[in-house]
């Protein structure tokens, strides 16, 4: 696949596929890719990772864009993204769950250790496990300066594996839990099998708005959920 560790890459019309690892791995540095596909790799198939230093200080920002793409068929995660990164009408569908696992492997798009993740206009189906998944936050010299999160605008997160979103718990090793977030607009949750959102932590933390719009053509209008420490 593509791997780079700085500096700036633009792509567009390019395939990458059945690479034995990821299809794409930024470890700092700048990647955006028009009208390309991604698919079938061993691994994850799109990684965005600042790179750090031993206490966590960021050395190289990493940052990306996709817009116009297909990230499909891949193993682990479909997009993967620890720092910020944009997908614009771009389809990440059929990710597969790897072995070993990995925790919510087989998501299609996963913000993870203070990632953030904004989604217009995409469609997010078929995943194995999660559309959308969250966990995490962003540590420096032990202490959280960013939880993860997730905005999602006139997309379409369709018949996923379980959830069509998901945050992962809130716990003593990682209580900035209580603050990640997946937020929606316009969007369409229909056909998760166990629901348009993983709700049910504990009673005590877990606060979620879901308002149901649309004739059943459109399953969500508008979702905010949000978990919050009481």
């Amino acid at each position: 696949g593509v791997h780079i560790t700085g500096g700036f890459v633009k792509a567009r019309q390019c395939d990458v596929t059945q690479s034995k690892s990821s299809g794409m791995v930024a470890k700092g540095g700048h990647i955006v890719f028009f009208e390309s596909t991604l698919s079938d790799n061993g691994n994850f198939g799109v990684s965005y990772a600042d790179q750090r230093d031993n206490d966590g200080n960021i050395v190289s920002e990493s940052q990306g864009v996709l817009t116009n793409c297909t990230i499909s068929g891949n193993t682990g995660l479909g997009v993967h993204c620890s720092s910020s990164c944009s997908l614009i009408n771009t389809k990440v569908l059929d990710t597969k769950v790897p072995t070993p696992a990995i925790q919510a492997g087989g998501s299609g798009v996963a913000a993870v250790l203070g990632g953030l993740i904004s989604v217009t206009g995409c469609k997010i189906s078929r995943n194995a496990t999660f559309g959308i998944f969250v966990n995490g936050g962003r540590l420096v010299k032990g202490a959280v300066i960013r939880a993860s999160g997730v905005s999602v605008t006139k997309s379409a997160v369709v018949y996923n594996g379980t959830f069509g979103a998901g945050v992962s718990p809130a716990t003593k090793e990682m209580p900035v839990a209580a603050n990640l977030r997946i937020g929606a607009g316009g969007c369409d949750f229909k056909g998760n099998p166990q629901g348009p959102v993983e709700g049910d932590f504990s009673k005590d933390m877990a606060t979620s708005v879901y308002v149901g719009a649309g004739l059943g053509v459109l399953a969500v209008a508008f979702l905010v959920y949000t978990l919050k420490k009481s």
